[in-house]
C-alpha cells in the first residue's frame, strides 16, 4: 500500500476519533490523548491473519518498552481485512487470548470498538 494511502487512512481514523469519539463525548478521557502526540495509529496492511496477529504482538512489545509519555494509546487499524463482523470478533477473541498467553491480562487496557 503506498505511503499516501496509509496517510489518508490515518487521517480518516483521526477525523473519526475527533468527530465521533471526542465530538460526541463517548469517552471523556479521549480528548487529551487524541489531541496529543501520545496517540499512535498503526496501520496493518495485511490480509493474512497470522501477519495481523504478529503486528498486534509487535505493538504490545512496543507499548511495553516505550514510556507512556511517548505512547499513551496505540490503535491497530486493519483496513484490508475483517470486512465481516464475525471475522472481526474472531480476531478480537484471538487478540484477547494472546494478551492472556503473554501474561498481560490486566496490565494493558484493551478495548475493541468496531
Amino acid at each position: 500500500m503506498p505511503a499516501m494511502v496509509v496517510s489518508v487512512i490515518e487521517q480518516q481514523v483521526r477525523a473519526w476519533l475527533e468527530h465521533f469519539v471526542v465530538g460526541l463525548n463517548l469517552c471523556p478521557f479521549a480528548a487529551p490523548v487524541v489531541t496529543s502526540d501520545g496517540l499512535r495509529i498503526k496501520i496493518c496492511e495485511s490480509t493474512d491473519l497470522e501477519q495481523i496477529m504478529q503486528t498486534f504482538l509487535t505493538e504490545l512489545n512496543l507499548i511495553q518498552s516505550t514510556s507512556e509519555l511517548d505512547i499513551a494509546t496505540s490503535l491497530l487499524v486493519i483496513p484490508n481485512a475483517l470486512g465481516d463482523f464475525e471475522d472481526y470478533l474472531d480476531v478480537v477473541d484471538l487478540a484477547e487470548t494472546l494478551l492472556i498467553d503473554a501474561g498481560l491480562e490486566g496490565c494493558l487496557l484493551y478495548t475493541s470498538d468496531a
